[in-house]
């Protein structure tokens, strides 16, 4: 796969537009979760192909590699990953009814509060570990998040932060955050970080 194929068209097609099981997605609908958007397939492939291309473009092209999504929500992004060679795994809260939407597509998820560090991996078991839009949940302190993430992978970790105010007022850790043998690559957007290792 080349980044100029890697399209929404493209991920839509091998994909497909509907969940395997649509009792699953009415299950999790039905219990208040998530505005409709979060269900519409298309909607994120455009979201996770745009993300990937711009943010990560190394592993459209890449050999197999293993990738991490904690708090991995409908796992669409491992879908995406496995679809391109990757070999997958997701991480989320055992309360996380969205988890349920990546498991009916046949995504590993394993269950674990991210309050409760460590994670349940080895050390350098990941290729990529990416985080989005998550961070900004976890109650303990985003400097240890972020050093056990690095514990966890071995080449590169994607946090993207939503915007607001745990962000404007915890900002200052993800910028000044270093730790010896990883770099930050700069990213186009404030709330996007990027480590790899060097």
């Amino acid at each position: 796969m080349n980044v100029e194929n890697f399209t929404i068209d493209y991920v839509s097609d091998q994909l497909g537009l509907t969940w395997k099981d649509p009792d699953i997605v009415e299950k999790v609908k039905g219990a208040g979760f998530g505005s409709l958007e979060y269900f519409d397939r298309k909607h994120f492939f455009r979201l996770k192909v745009n993300e990937i291309k711009n943010q990560y473009p190394e592993y459209i092209s890449n050999a197999p590699k293993v990738v991490l999504d904690v708090s991995a929500g409908n796992g669409i992004q491992l879908e995406i990953m496995r679809m391109l060679g990757h070999g997958i795994m997701g991480l989320d809260a055992p309360n996380s009814l969205f988890s349920l939407l990546a498991c009916s597509q046949g995504i590993p998820i394993i269950k674990h509060n991210c309050n409760n560090l460590p994670l349940p991996f080895s050390s350098q078991s990941v290729d990529l570990l990416t985080n989005v839009g998550a961070l900004h949940f976890y109650s303990v302190p985003w400097g240890d998040v972020i050093k056990e993430f690095m514990r966890v992978s071995r080449e590169t970790i994607c946090v993207f932060v939503s915007k607001g105010d745990i962000f404007d007022r915890n900002k200052h850790i993800l910028d000044t955050f270093k730790q010896k043998g990883w770099k930050r690559i700069p990213l186009s957007k404030e709330y996007m970080y990027k480590w790899v290792k060097y």
